[in-house]
């Protein structure tokens, strides 16, 4: 399969080198092309340039434009993509085992009512103590089973956990310019397509986790 890896970033080199050495052990196969956004960042294309022979794009702002302007800039760039499919990712989330990306490129195509395919992460805050936050709120969440995968139908908000998607969604979608974006792209998406669902690869499983610890001063969101 041939795929975009569309990464946001804003100027933390030390979660982005971790995150990016992550994606380089364990995904198969590689990316066909990687675009970044590096919000407010200085990182150099070299950093991301991982995959031998895979072409790289870098764009970004003297000044940082928040989560949201950022995130608008990555969907726009997935749209543009020549590729059928687009994997995003942001910074400081690593992957923590091999992942087959053309498996969740598979599950997609068998379900076409499905939106996304994301990476259920790690347990974080406040969510810990119910072990994961599919156990805090289960009613979002419904175990489903295809001939060949098993994936978990949810009823929750479009995730910016690393997640493939159809590259036509995001020309058929424009990501929200309002505050809150990551929760207004769901119903955004349901308005066109309400007969669509998100969904989780594996049930339950972490596959990724957040290293991110510190803040952007001035927070925008991230």
């Amino acid at each position: 399969m041939r795929y975009l890896l569309a990464i946001l970033t804003c100027g933390r080199p030390a979660y982005l080198e971790r995150t990016l050495d992550s994606y380089v052990a364990f995904l198969d196969p590689p990316p066909s092309g990687v675009y970044a956004y590096d919000d407010g960042g200085q990182t150099p294309l070299e950093t991301f340039e991982r995959w031998e022979g895979v072409p790289v794009r870098v764009e970004s702002h003297p000044d940082m434009l928040g989560r949201c302007a950022a995130h608008a800039n990555l969907w726009r760039a997935a749209a543009a993509s020549a590729y059928d499919w687009v994997f995003a990712i942001e910074d400081d989330i690593v992957l923590l085992r091999p992942l087959a990306v053309d498996a969740l490129a598979s599950l997609l195509s068998q379900e076409p009512l499905l939106a996304q395919v994301a990476l259920v992460r790690c347990p974080w805050g406040s969510e810990i103590a119910h072990g994961g936050y599919i156990p805090m709120a289960p009613w979002k969440y419904e175990r489903r089973r295809t001939a060949d995968y098993e994936w978990t139908a949810s009823t929750a908000d479009w995730t910016n956990s690393p997640a493939l998607f159809r590259t036509r969604l995001a020309r058929e979608v424009e990501w929200p310019a309002e505050a809150g974006c990551e929760h207004a792209l769901g119903p955004q998406i349901l308005a066109r397509h309400p007969e669509l669902v998100s969904g989780y690869w594996g049930w339950g499983e972490p596959w990724v986790a957040h290293i991110g610890i510190d803040r952007v001063p001035g927070a925008h969101g991230y």
